[in-house]
């Protein structure tokens, strides 16, 4: 007997594991704090903690404990690992444990989320992840529809409290973040459904989430002769959260990129190449894009300047500084305020009020600046060992949602090069990194009994 088998105790498991990340999203409490990532975090200690006792009670009634057999849960627990010690190293352990009640990034819930990352990848089979993916994509179209009544929508006055982006994020960076991830999920589903009826539900969600004002213009429902000026200034379709509305539509053309070379009759080793250059030209650029703006020169440089932006190019002059203070462990997770400290220059003045930054707003640097080259290296191995069991599943299989994930993941490094995660990006990861894991076909188990 193993905890695989479909006993009470694992039903009830199966449950909780479905339904957390759905409710996580949706919890938000207006004025609690800004932008509700305290609820959220609360709301994903107490659930996943039910989550544990659950699996704990599981493996005493079955006297076995079962994991995946692949390096993704080692990387994972190398990262956690990671996390812990950098903290450890900065001197601000407190800070990196916790973090900020406003942002509730800290290794605590780093902890939280890889524990149900932990009991998902070995709990769940890849078609349980259908339900956890429905979950995530009508969450998202119910968060658009509160964005269409909301601010930069319809301003319906019952909706006056939510300050920005009229989501329940309470910041269109945020909910644009999102809606990147459910919409892409919807394209996973809709790959692998059968179903008529549930086709026709995924598409009116994804249609849903496209249009919201976040991702879309909304006044051109209000004015459609700003139709005919798109032709010459197409950047005015894109919405609220402008680094979320490119990164869609750039998504979805790589989408229909990536379903042609895979619908071609072919090699899957030549598919899987193109797959993985398209990831690494996508991942270039990202890097580019951070090595110009800091070097003040070319596009990256040039972008900022068009956006008369010279906050983030002065603040990541700062982290750059920073990282080479500390270039092996970082200062720590969510200790850029250390950092600026030691690193004061002419040009923080420039940095003031409501411009002043509690995170790089990029991954690179928050990731060199926070956990250093170690805190780097991690997340690569991690992001590799994805790749590599993504690529085995696909070749094994042909199952096109294993590239779409790779997919996803790139989009969202892209998405967050002018912005940094909070608690529910980081959660829609580890349950993307969860959904590759079950792929795997070995288990590892041990007796208790």
């Amino acid at each position: 007997m193993d905890n695989t088998e479909d006993n009470l105790s694992l039903k009830i498991l199966r449950v909780l594991l479905i339904s957390t990340p759905f409710l996580f999203t949706l919890i938000y409490i207006p004025g609690f704090t800004f932008p509700g990532s305290f609820p959220k975090a609360i709301f994903l200690y107490i659930a996943v903690s039910i989550i544990l006792i659950v699996w704990l009670i599981n493996i005493y009634r079955t006297g076995v404990v079962v994991f995946k057999k692949n390096w993704i849960n080692i990387a994972v627990f190398g990262y956690i690992l990671t996390l812990f010690i950098s903290g450890i190293a900065s001197g601000h352990f407190e800070e990196s444990l916790f973090g900020a009640i406003s942002r509730m990034t800290g290794i605590a819930t780093m902890l939280y989320i890889s524990g149900w990352y932990l009991v998902a990848s070995s709990v769940l089979k890849p078609r349980h992840f259908t339900y956890v993916f429905r979950g995530l994509l009508f969450s998202g179209a119910i968060l658009a529809v509160i964005s269409f009544l909301g601010l930069n929508g319809f301003g319906l006055q019952a909706f006056s409290f939510l300050e920005q982006g009229g989501s329940l994020f309470s910041n269109n960076t945020f909910s644009g973040i999102y809606y990147v991830f459910a919409f892409f999920l919807g394209a996973i589903l809709f790959t692998k459904e059968n179903s008529l009826k549930w086709r026709i539900s995924y598409a009116l969600a994804m249609l849903v989430i496209l249009l919201n004002p976040d991702i879309f213009n909304f006044q051109i429902w209000q004015n459609f002769g700003m139709i005919k000026e798109l032709f010459s200034h197409p950047s005015l379709v894109l919405g609220t959260a402008r680094a979320s509305s490119a990164v869609m539509g750039i998504g979805i053309i790589l989408t229909l990129i990536l379903y042609v070379i895979h619908r071609v009759r072919g090699s899957v080793v030549v598919k899987s190449v193109l797959f993985s250059f398209i990831v690494l030209v996508l991942a270039g650029v990202s890097l580019g894009f951070v090595g110009s703006t800091i070097a003040q020169k070319g596009f990256g440089a040039d972008f900022f300047a068009s956006q008369n932006d010279i906050h983030r190019p002065t603040a990541w002059k700062q982290v750059a500084s920073g990282f080479s203070n500390r270039p092996l462990l970082g200062y720590g997770i969510n200790n850029i305020e250390y950092a600026f400290q030691d690193t004061l220059g002419p040009e923080i003045p420039f940095i003031k009020g409501e411009k002043w930054f509690d995170k790089a707003h990029n991954i690179w640097l928050d990731l060199a600046l926070e956990t250093g080259i170690l805190g780097i290296l991690s997340v690569i191995i991690l992001f590799i060992s994805a790749c590599w069991y993504s690529f085995k599943h696909y070749r094994d299989t042909r199952d096109f949602s294993a590239p779409l994930v790779l997919l996803l993941l790139v989009l969202h490094l892209i998405q967050i090069q002018t912005s940094f995660n909070i608690n529910t990006s980081l959660f829609m990861i580890f349950i993307l990194f969860a959904y590759v894991s079950s792929f795997s076909p070995e288990n590892i188990s041990y007796s208790v009994l």
